[in-house]
């Protein structure tokens, strides 16, 4: 498995508007790229019907928020941020 994240904090909305604008387009390059090669595979592993057969899926995620406000830390030492515990469901 291939699994990458970029995290970036501390954007405005209008810095998040700007990232849509090119989170579009980076989807489409990655569409254009590797749908014809798969669809290619796809047509070329049909014709051997006894291997098994795998399936991949592919995608781009992006997601923002706003999170609540944090109390005013100006001239406070930075301390560790919380973490938090993942949980289950």
């Amino acid at each position: 498995h291939f699994e990458q994240a970029l995290f970036a904090d501390g954007l405005s909305a209008e810095s998040v508007q700007q990232l849509r604008m090119r989170i579009g387009p980076q989807w489409k390059a990655l569409l254009e790229a590797l749908v014809p090669p798969l669809e290619r595979w796809v047509e070329q592993d049909a014709r051997q019907p006894d291997a098994p057969r795998h399936r991949v899926r592919i995608g781009l995620y992006a997601f923002d928020d706003l999170p609540a406000a944090a109390p005013d830390t100006r001239g406070a030492p930075q301390a560790n941020p919380p973490r938090r515990r993942a949980r289950k469901n």
